[in-house]
């Protein structure tokens, strides 16, 4: 006579029993982990998301806001503001390195003596123009000189030329209508050497031009020291309608430029008339 054989007994039902009990005490471990599995990546996001907002939120050249955003939200919705333009300096030399890196190339002393020797000249054209107030009107035309030599004012040099040439510049910049004496009627034309439009021969210049006024400028030597001095003088009677100033240290570039100083050997000059407007 066979035995009934209850379901769950046995082998079978035995390891059925074991398998379900191994599953319910790994299945919290396996949870457990998961779980921190998917907090550490979604830090790991959230710390990255802050970070690219936080770099372009704080960009100089973007629209701050107050909030957060997502950082491809500015590039696809605003209009992303270029720099600022930088005006360069007299005294900056930029060279690219062996890596591509910008690097600050190394200034002489000359170099750095000729800028501050033109801002200087700026100073010195600043001076006039508010010292000479409404007197220069805009449709007023000046004439410049070269500078010449306090002691003998027929006397200049490379410095004294130099001088003029930056007051012309600065004036002309100031808005100044300035007057070149020194244009020939026409361009006087070498074959070989080339083409000129200045010139000093009186023969080859008019002898009269329409300014109001002159610009004229003198230097002094003492200890080491130039001092600069310049005036506008009205050409109808001399009026000094303005008048400025400035000490320049003498140093090899402006020694150089000194060197040359001479005076003419004639003394008895062609001159130009000046007609005022």
């Amino acid at each position: 006579m066979m035995k009934n054989i209850r379901p769950g007994r046995g082998l079978l039902g035995r390891n059925r029993w074991v398998l379900l009990a191994a599953f319910l005490i790994f299945l919290p471990a396996c949870l457990a982990n998961r779980s921190m599995t998917e907090r550490k990546e979604a830090d790991t996001d959230l710390s990255a998301s802050k970070k690219e907002m936080t770099s372009v939120e704080g960009h100089p050249y973007v629209y701050n806001r107050p909030h957060q955003v997502p950082a491809d939200y500015v590039y696809r919705t605003e209009r992303i503001l270029s720099p600022p333009p930088q005006k360069p300096s007299l005294l900056q030399g930029v060279l690219a390195g062996d890596n591509g890196e910008p690097q600050a190339s190394p200034v002489s002393p000359d170099k750095q003596y000729a800028a501050r020797l033109v801002e200087g000249v700026k100073n010195l054209v600043s001076q006039l123009l508010r010292a000479g107030g409404d007197g220069l009107e805009e449709d007023q035309r000046v004439l410049v000189s070269s500078f010449v030599n306090l002691n003998d004012l027929y006397k200049t040099s490379a410095l004294g030329r130099v001088l003029g040439e930056q007051v012309i510049s600065e004036l002309q910049h100031a808005g100044i209508e300035v007057l070149d004496m020194r244009k020939t009627p026409g361009l006087l034309v070498h074959q070989k050497l080339g083409e000129y439009g200045l010139s000093r021969d009186m023969e080859e210049l008019p002898y009269i031009h329409e300014a109001h006024a002159t610009v004229v400028g003198t230097y002094s030597e003492a200890t080491g020291q130039l001092f600069v001095n310049a005036r506008i003088l009205r050409n109808s009677d001399g009026l000094v309608m303005a008048a400025a100033s400035m000490i320049l240290e003498k140093n090899a570039l402006l020694s150089s430029l000194l060197e040359d100083e001479t005076a003419p050997v004639e003394r008895r000059l062609s001159t130009v008339q000046m007609e005022v407007q």
